[in-house]
C-alpha cells in the first residue's frame, strides 16, 4: 500500500478513494489566465458575458513524473471558454483546483495528432470553441469533470487548502 501511494500518489489501488491533496504531473512550468468577456454564448443567451482561460504550457524537459523522463516535451497553448453563471463559474472554480494540483495536463502522446512527448489535456473535459459542439456544454463539463472525476474519486478534504 505504501508503495501504492508513493507512485500513484495517496489513492487506494483497491477502492479508488483518495486520501490527501491529489497531485498531478502537469508540468510545473504552465500557467492559466482567466478573463471576463462581455457577450453571449450558444445555448446561453440569458448570460451578458462568459469566461475565456487561456492555458499556456511551455516546452520542456520531461521528469520522472512523465512517459520519457529526460525527453524533451513540446509545450502548447489552448483557450477554453466557459458561461458566466452559476454553473459555470462554480466549474471555473474547480478548473482552478484542478490547475492548482496539477491535473489538467500532462505530457505524453496526442491521440489526435499522434504525436509523441507533447503536452495533452489530462481527461478534464474544456470547451474550446464558443461555437460547435454541445450547445449546453456546462452540463457536460460538469458532468464529465465534477460527477466522473472529482465527486467520484476524490474526498474532497483537499480542497479546503
Amino acid at each position: 500500500l505504501q508503495k501504492s501511494f508513493e507512485k500513484l500518489q495517496a489513492q487506494c489501488p483497491t477502492c479508488r478513494m483518495w486520501y490527501g491533496v491529489p497531485r498531478g504531473n502537469q508540468p510545473l512550468n504552465a500557467h492559466m489566465h482567466v478573463e471576463e468577456r462581455r457577450g453571449k454564448i450558444p445555448g446561453f443567451e440569458n448570460c451578458k458575458s462568459y469566461f475565456e482561460i487561456f492555458y499556456n504550457i511551455p516546452s520542456g524537459i520531461q521528469t520522472r513524473d512523465h512517459p520519457r523522463p529526460g525527453n524533451y516535451y513540446h509545450g502548447t497553448s489552448r483557450t477554453a471558454y466557459l458561461p458566466n453563471n452559476e454553473q459555470g463559474q462554480k466549474v471555473l472554480e474547480l478548473f482552478k483546483l484542478a490547475f492548482r494540483y496539477r491535473l489538467m495536463f500532462t505530457v505524453g502522446d496526442s491521440v489526435t495528432t499522434g504525436r509523441t512527448d507533447v503536452v495533452v489535456w489530462n481527461s478534464i473535459h474544456n470547451k474550446t470553441s464558443v461555437y460547435g459542439g454541445p450547445q449546453k456544454f456546462v452540463c457536460f463539463l460538469v458532468n464529465a469533470f465534477c460527477k466522473n472525476f472529482l465527486f467520484d474519486n476524490f474526498s474532497f478534504s483537499w480542497i479546503s487548502n
